[in-house]
């Protein structure tokens, strides 16, 4: 279902060091499906101050309710950057997701550091797959992921 009127109200903007605290509000809200966001102040500061790594926030009524970014893993190439996509459940399907991955997709298309962003994705999770399929990410059949044999890795190339 779409809700027009909910991603109009939305605003994306640049992770800032004073997130923090509202970051781990939406931890908190994401534990209970056994996800894990990294929130502490080193963790965002690393954000903020490293131009080869973006983490954007969707803010609606003055509250992070999403966050997507896009961040350096030792695991993989110069260029690729390891994508996570948040967004507290009580906004799911209202389009949030989608304006965050775009949001950030577009970030990535100004940034010469970024060429490749790579995620993994419960194979049940159609809803998230439409998702990353419609904005030209491609199943990497090649992947076995170590730590949750249930799921499948994307990756979107050349986003420059």
């Amino acid at each position: 279902m779409n809700h027009p009127n909910v991603v109009s109200e939305a605003h994306i903007r640049l992770i800032r060091n004073n997130d923090h605290s509202a970051l781990q509000n939406l931890s908190s809200s994401l534990l209970v499906e056994r996800v894990h966001l990294s929130t502490t102040k080193s963790k965002v500061a690393k954000f903020v101050g490293d131009p080869k790594e973006i983490m954007l926030v969707a803010i609606i009524n003055e509250k992070i309710i999403g966050v997507i970014s896009a961040g350096k893993l030792s695991s993989l190439p110069e260029t690729s950057r390891w994508l996570e996509l948040f967004v507290n459940s009580n906004w799911r399907g209202r389009g949030i997701g989608k304006l965050l991955l775009q949001s950030l997709i577009s970030q990535c298309g100004t940034n010469e550091n970024i060429q490749c962003l790579v995620l993994s994705v419960k194979r049940n999770n159609k809803t998230a797959i439409d998702l990353y399929l419609k904005h030209g990410f491609t199943k990497r059949n090649n992947f076995t992921s170590l730590f949750f044999p249930i799921v499948d890795m994307y990756m979107l190339t050349n986003t420059n």
